[in-house]
């Protein structure tokens, strides 16, 4: 009866030849070298292995917008912190230079009414009213100032480009996703091996791992 196949991912520290899959050709146990009783191992020119990055991520919008411009094309890298997308932000400037001048107004406001208050000519249940008119100004000038940094979509890693699902001057809704990257400096093997060498196969034991392109 044929074994039980599962999977068993190992990270490695390899410089590898990306391909879309690939198999082991070497694999050895310490402990086979000291003369000891080992575990049989199957015929690992079989075993079947994949390369593949250990982060990539689809990123996507935070808003409602029209894309000005995305300098990187598929296949091209980029470095921590480079632009991806740029939006076309106008109302939402607006929004913010708004928001400021509310907060500027309900200021000039609140403090006018705690100088009346000191002589008495109004009531403490005013201050309080003009304070938290100030308060609600100042939240939504930070809403302005969030969506603001939501303009611009910078790279969280170094990495390269798998594919651009939108493109430049198309207007985009929330969550609608803009583009998949991935981390092009780490790579995970996942190899599918019978499970009766899990017992030998280690973290750490060395093998050759052969692209099939």
């Amino acid at each position: 009866m044929n074994s039980v196949k599962r999977l068993v991912v190992l990270s490695v520290g390899l410089v590898v030849i990306l391909g879309g899959g690939g198999y082991v050709t070497e694999a050895k146990d310490k402990d086979s070298d000291k003369g000891k009783n080992s575990l049989r191992v199957s015929d690992l020119s079989t075993v079947r292995g994949v390369v593949k990055p250990v982060m990539e991520v689809v990123i996507s919008s935070e808003l409602q917008a029209k894309i000005k411009k995305m300098p990187f094309r598929d296949g091209e890298q980029f470095q921590k912190g480079d632009l991806l997308v740029d939006f076309q932000c106008g109302k939402y400037v607006a929004d913010l230079q708004a928001a400021e001048a509310e907060v500027e107004s309900r200021t000039i406001t609140l403090t006018h009414h705690e100088e009346l208050g000191k002589l008495n000519g109004i009531g403490q249940l005013e201050i309080d009213v003009a304070r938290s008119e100030l308060k609600k100004a100042q939240a939504s000038e930070r809403v302005a100032q969030v969506m603001i940094g939501r303009c611009r979509i910078t790279a969280p890693f170094d990495g390269r480009v798998v594919k651009a699902l939108v493109n430049p001057y198309e207007s985009v809704n929330p969550y609608d996703e803009l583009l998949s990257i991935l981390n092009d400096q780490h790579f995970d093997i996942e190899l599918i091996v019978p499970s009766l060498d899990v017992q030998w196969l280690k973290t750490g034991s060395p093998f050759v791992f052969l692209s099939m392109n």
